[in-house]
């Protein structure tokens, strides 16, 4: 996957030159019409009546537009399409702004016109979360009956749109999250996605936010054929033509580390010496671009920290004053520093293998750019 953008952004930073975020998620409500047996939700410590207002929202991606973000993501909290008139009117502004767009959603709550609006407006992505080739798996991880259904009808209908319109945009995504339910029915999730008209899918571990989620692990015998079906699934995804981050997930193997993430995303910092100089060793680079809002207002440093733990707010303030604020300069500098907050101990692999890349291509980019400049001071 091409992250010229945030490794340019990184190299920049590296050099002591302040960036804007490449990419920021926002999360226009906490409100979900769906009960998902692995969501933090079901904690109860979501205020539902303090979000902020579309005029708010507006503002904020007007501001992002002006520092020179490149792509908003909209996304959760909840479910965006519980408010769409904000998410909608948020739809429109970002593209009018030329940023390029991705919104993340159950499916279940798309008009027709709505999906109309993000095929005229040329959205980028659209990425829908199914978890199951079938209504069984899928309804009940999701909490409720006929989630599914609805969610591939909504799928099918806007694949069929973009074939009569004769547009690509917005591609479709599918994300997918793997638990001991489902693990072995990847390649079936693949073929769904062939016959539906989905361009892409993504896998992600079980997020461990409640501890009732241990169960839905999977155990270490589990991890291994998960493995080993996923091969096969590759493959399979890779002739339809649909891309997928399955290489990255063989790579990493360890399914069962889930929710006990320090082995893996502390491994980069042994024997690294601390601070600015060692920038290019990072365990995490999501603080320099790629922080998220959510609906009350709350400012994270990156996409999965959540907002019970954040100390900044946005509501009263501009983006700028708070990415270069003092809140997040002492979250950078703590990472900087190798001083790791135990939130990071429950990182999901996906990150992991997104920050592996990262500073594989971090260095290849700095080495070409010393390149350059050796080659000028010799001639």
């Amino acid at each position: 996957m091409d992250r010229t953008d945030v490794v340019e952004n990184l190299y920049a930073w590296s050099r002591n030159k302040k960036q804007p975020p490449v990419n920021v998620e926002l999360h226009p409500t906490y409100k979900c019409n769906s009960l998902c047996i692995f969501c933090d939700q079901r904690k109860g410590l979501y205020d539902y009546n303090n979000a902020m207002k579309k005029e708010k929202w507006l503002q904020i991606i007007d501001e992002l537009y002006k520092l020179g973000t490149k792509k908003i993501q909209i996304s959760g909290g909840g479910e965006p399409m519980m408010v769409p008139d904000i998410t909608i009117s948020m739809i429109r502004r970002i593209k009018k702004h030329g940023i390029e767009g991705k919104i993340n959603t159950n499916g279940t709550l798309w008009k027709k016109d709505d999906l109309r609006t993000l095929v005229d407006s040329g959205w980028d992505k659209i990425i829908f979360s199914i978890d199951g080739p079938n209504a069984n798996i899928h309804d009940y991880l999701r909490g409720k009956k006929g989630m599914f259904r609805n969610a591939v009808k909504n799928i099918k209908y806007l694949s069929k749109l973009k074939s009569k319109l004769k547009v690509n945009r917005p591609l479709i995504e599918i994300n997918s999250v793997i638990t001991n339910t489902n693990f072995n029915k990847v390649s079936d999730l693949v073929k769904l996605c062939k016959k539906i008209g989905v361009n892409s899918i993504t896998l992600e571990p079980v997020f461990i936010t409640v501890d009732y989620v241990y169960k839905l692990k999977l155990n270490k015998e589990q991890s291994k054929e998960f493995n080993a079906l996923l091969k096969h699934a590759k493959a399979l995804a890779d002739s339809y033509g649909i891309e997928n981050n399955f290489e990255s997930l063989i790579l990493l193997e360890k399914f069962e580390k889930t929710g006990d993430m320090k082995e893996l995303v502390y491994s980069n910092n042994v024997n690294n010496k601390a601070g600015k100089n060692n920038f290019g060793n990072l365990a995490c680079f999501e603080p320099w671009y790629f922080p998220k809002i959510g609906p009350n207002g709350e400012v994270g440093p990156c996409c999965n920290y959540p907002y019970i733990y954040s100390s900044i707010n946005i509501r009263n303030k501009k983006f700028e004053d708070v990415w270069f604020g003092k809140e997040m300069k002492k979250f950078r500098k703590d990472i900087l520093n190798r001083k790791f907050n135990e939130i990071c101990e429950n990182c999901t692999f996906t990150r992991v293998a997104i920050n592996n890349e990262l500073r594989k291509q971090l260095k290849e980019y700095k080495r070409g750019k010393d390149g350059i400049k050796n080659r000028k001071r010799t001639c």
